[in-house]
């Protein structure tokens, strides 16, 4: 009796660890201000026959990230810090496409958020400027921020998980955007610019379950059967 207990839980854990795997690469990540969007390739994934199903695509960021930002000042007057302000975050976005031709037209291509760093409210006395962003010379003020950008974030949407399963070789691209919101007083000209040099590892991991070949399951079952003949 304990014999047959321990044999058919062996199989059984065996048949679940078929079910589910991961696969992962990893893509060293060197962004900076001459080169802000990083172009990379991946491995797309093998379904061996459609004997695997890909569920989701993670992708995580682990990344050394500074931001050297400047505020100009395009009005014709000062601003005292406290009465302007700015939110300088910054979000990575991932795209990826194959199977596009020589022309450029055709393929399949996804776009993703997949992290961010959000460094807080920045503020400081601003010096008058002159004119306006088409021209004139803008009062200046520079910040340097810096921190640490980690990411873990799934995407188990139909578009990618078909892009990966669908292609052999996937051209990818990451690159940091911001989208600042700023804050000043009426009547003021004020805009953001920043310049990102960011550092690490992307590594993209696929999630995917597997449907256990008929050979296999015969297997387990003579197994089963075997361990049942020996209960008796």
């Amino acid at each position: 009796m304990k014999r047959t207990l321990t044999t058919l839980g062996a199989l059984a854990t065996i048949a679940g660890a078929a079910h589910a795997g991961e696969i992962s690469q990893t893509v060293d990540i060197n962004i900076t201000p001459g080169e802000p969007m990083q172009a990379f390739s991946l491995d797309g994934f093998d379904t061996r026959g459609g004997d695997r199903t890909l569920t989701g695509v993670r992708f995580q960021l682990d990344t050394d990230f500074q931001a050297d930002i400047t505020v100009y000042n395009y009005s014709d007057f000062a601003i005292p810090a406290g009465e302007w302000s700015a939110l300088p975050g910054f979000s990575m976005f991932f795209t990826a496409e194959a199977g596009r031709g020589g022309d450029g037209g055709g393929g399949d291509s996804v776009f993703a958020g997949i992290g961010g760093i959000d460094f807080g409210s920045i503020t400081g006395d601003l010096p008058a400027g002159s004119g306006s962003p088409f021209g004139g010379d803008p009062g200046t003020l520079e910040f340097n921020e810096s921190g640490v950008l980690i990411s873990n974030f799934l995407d188990d949407g139909e578009a990618i998980t078909s892009l990966f399963s669908s292609h052999e070789t996937i051209s990818s691209t990451l690159a940091p955007f911001s989208f600042p919101e700023l804050f000043g007083p009426p009547g003021s000209d004020i805009s953001l610019g920043a310049e990102v040099t960011q550092t690490g590892t992307l590594t993209v991991i696929y999630e995917f379950t597997e449907i256990p070949a008929p050979g296999a399951a015969a297997l387990l079952g003579i197994a089963g059967f075997g361990a049942m003949r020996r209960r008796r």
